[in-house]
């Protein structure tokens, strides 16, 4: 099963990026910073959550204004409350999304006067898993909601803008932002779930 799911996102990315973009320049990137579950919506069930973290790392080319990726990133929210049946109530418990994902961003030449700043933006398709861990009412923490169980994969996709600052030949500062959605995860208590983000990151990108 892992095989195919591996399969099936070379597939994709290959499919997405055709081979005429991928003859420019390695690098590989870092990132992390805020992250906002806006969505997680299961069935007849509606989880809140705080704000959280997200970490990133990615390897891609550069072919003139063109840049193709594989990334892999993490997300993690503790849960604030849930709301069933129309009643909300506090609860506890953690929410991770992990997602493999391909790439492909566009840098704007745009600032003469400024040329180490690079605005860009891009969009992105590929699997993610949504983990519910030890999700529970905090006045009925005897009542689990949703043990420590992992979703099945869905597919996700992306949209990401920032801008990146050119600090030498090979290194890159970058700040950007990221909106991230996952449909087709599911979850043994709470059924199928739609999920979406927001992330907003600083990283560094190396060119070699």
């Amino acid at each position: 099963m892992k095989f195919k799911r591996m399969a099936a996102l070379a597939a994709l990315f290959l499919a997405l990026f055709p081979a005429p973009l991928l003859a420019g320049d390695f690098y590989i990137s870092a990132k992390g910073g805020w992250a906002g579950l806006y969505l997680l919506e299961g069935d007849s069930i509606k989880v809140e959550s705080k704000p959280g973290i997200h970490l990133s790392g990615a390897f891609g080319e550069i072919k003139g204004a063109w840049r193709v990726e594989v990334e892999l990133a993490a997300q993690r929210n503790e849960v604030e409350s849930v709301n069933r049946s129309q009643i909300d109530e506090q609860a506890t418990g953690d929410i991770i999304i992990l997602s493999a994902m391909g790439n492909v961003f566009y840098d704007f030449k745009v600032f003469e006067s400024l040329p180490k700043w690079t605005p860009y933006v891009g969009v992105g398709a590929g699997l993610a898993s949504v983990i519910v861990k030890d999700l529970k009412y905090s006045s009925r923490p005897q009542f689990i909601l949703e043990k420590k169980k992992k979703s099945g994969n869905g597919l996700a996709w992306q949209l990401s803008l920032g801008f990146s600052y050119e600090m030498s030949d090979r290194i890159s500062w970058d700040a950007g932002y990221r909106f991230l959605y996952i449909n087709g995860a599911s979850s043994e208590e709470l059924g199928d779930l739609l999920t979406s983000s927001h992330s907003v990151t600083v990283g560094l990108r190396y060119l070699f």
